[in-house]
């Protein structure tokens, strides 16, 4: 049986006319099929409906983690009002 292949992408889910959230994440289903995961954010009262895969290529999930590192700080997230992220991703060993 052949083992089941992981895809790592970058994400931006957000409320419909609200904030928004940006990471990655690596799954063993095509990034388009993971519907329900909207981010592990911390913040209760954010209620995400929506989400754009930015980009679903990646070979591994080093490359998705530092893509959304250089995302979250363009659009400067932990300052940011639009976004509830709480802090930056630093580390690209963190799976």
């Amino acid at each position: 049986m052949e083992t089941p292949r992981e895809y790592y992408y970058t994400y931006y889910s957000y409320e419909e006319w609200g904030r928004g959230y940006i990471g990655s994440r690596g799954c063993k289903c095509l990034p388009e099929d993971d519907v329900k995961y909207f981010g592990s954010f911390s913040d209760r009262t954010f209620k995400p409906t929506h989400k754009i895969i930015l980009k679903d290529d990646y070979a591994t999930r080093k490359e998705a983690l530092i893509d959304e590192i250089i995302l979250q700080k363009y659009y400067n997230v932990v300052e940011n009002p639009h976004f509830v992220n709480k802090s930056y991703q630093t580390s690209t060993g963190f799976s």
